[in-house]
This record gives C-alpha cells, structure tokens and sequence, in this order.
C-alpha cells in the first residue's frame, strides 16, 4: 500500500498525481493499493482539483492536518511504502514518477515478498 500525503496548491503534488494514478492501474492486479491523503483544502476545491485529475483509488480528506501530524509528515508530497503487515518499507519525501521502470521493479520485488509470505504455512502446521 502507498500512503500519499498531498495538497492541491503543491505544484510537485500536481505533477505526481497521474503517475500515481498511471501505477496504480498497472499494479493493482497484484494487490498494490493506493491512499491519498489531501491534507488541508476544503471539500469542493479538492473535488474540482479530481475533476480535472481523475483517479480510481481512494482520497480521504485530512481537512485539520491531524493525520499528517499524526504520520509525522513535514512536507508535500509525502509517500509511505507499506507491506501486508503495514510496516513501512520505505518513505518518499518530495514528487516521484511512481510508474517509472526502477520504482515499478522495487514495488514489484515487495508486492512478491509480501504475496510470498501469505501464502506460506503456519509453523509448526
């Protein structure tokens, strides 16, 4: 899962919204799931801001910013790596093309680890 922490009036925020959007679609067959977090701007303005840049997985509002203090986050765009166990792998301060072949290539070795360890017995069973 990727926890994105954002804000419409970020120009990088802007930039990396699609490619968001772009991985999301080329890896949500495998189980990666995607959360937004837009954090301070009103209802309204966040969905004109989606009109424009539509996306298919889900964006919560954090209208006060106690999530993003909550996570500890001090920047935008801020993005969380979680595994199945929701431990974070990795932290991404700044904007990313998240469909770009080297990020795709590290998700996808996490998204195998992860569905590996699913899969495998209890011990002792």
């Amino acid at each position: 899962m990727l926890v994105n922490f954002w804000a419409t009036w970020c120009p990088p925020c802007v930039e990396e919204i699609p490619s968001l959007q772009r991985l999301y679609q080329a890896r949500k067959d495998r189980g990666l799931e995607i959360l937004a977090v837009e954090v301070g701007d009103p209802r309204e303005q966040v969905a004109a801001f989606l009109a424009d840049k539509p996306v298919r997985f889900p964006v919560l509002l954090d209208t006060d910013g106690s999530r993003f203090k909550q996570w500890g986050v001090h920047a935008f765009p801020t993005t969380f790596v979680l595994d199945r166990s929701l431990r974070i792998r990795y932290a991404g301060f700044g904007a990313f093309a998240w469909d770009s072949p080297e990020i795709m290539k590290t998700l996808d070795a996490l998204l195998l680890e992860d569905r590996h360890k699913s899969t495998l017995p209890a011990p002792g069973r």
